[in-house]
């Protein structure tokens, strides 16, 4: 009787719709999509967005022309550049990082703000906490794990 509503389709201005489209599963730590009979598994909404933030977090700066719009976009972490790097303080490492998330990740149309940042270090690992606020209001509390040397 009702018809269903797509929670992947937002309007943004002038009623325009955008739409997530399909994301596949990916096994970040195995390198893999995740394969079920046959058949790539399809994100739904939430782990569509977790997925872009994954590929943004991993990623190092500007490595994958696939992801630049235009010459003036960036996509990824400088942070990656920084590895073994002892002439930065950690200090502007990380405000660089912090900085360079938020704006990747208010590039995505369906996430409207991100903040509380928490960094912490054990040994190699830095692990990197924050929250992301979607248009729909849901929260995304994301916990990423770096490998890195600063």
């Amino acid at each position: 009787m009702f018809p269903k509503i797509n929670d992947n389709i937002i309007e943004i201005e002038e009623n325009k719709p955008i739409s997530l489209g399909k994301c596949f599963k990916f096994d970040f730590e195995n390198g893999q999509h995740i394969i079920v009979d046959g058949k790539f598994v399809e994100c739904d909404f939430k782990e569509n967005i977790q997925h872009f933030i994954q590929v943004v977090l991993k990623t190092k700066i500007n490595t994958f022309k696939v992801y630049i719009g235009d010459e003036n976009e960036d996509f990824g972490l400088s942070i990656y550049n920084y590895i073994g790097n002892k002439v930065y303080h950690k200090g502007f490492i990380l405000s660089e990082t912090k900085r360079e998330i938020t704006e990747q990740l208010l590039n995505h149309p369906f996430i409207k703000e991100v903040d509380n940042f928490n960094f912490d270090f054990e040994n190699t690992n830095l692990t990197i906490t924050f929250n992301c606020y979607l248009q729909n209001d849901e929260v995304l509390h994301i916990k990423e794990a770096i490998g890195i040397e600063l």
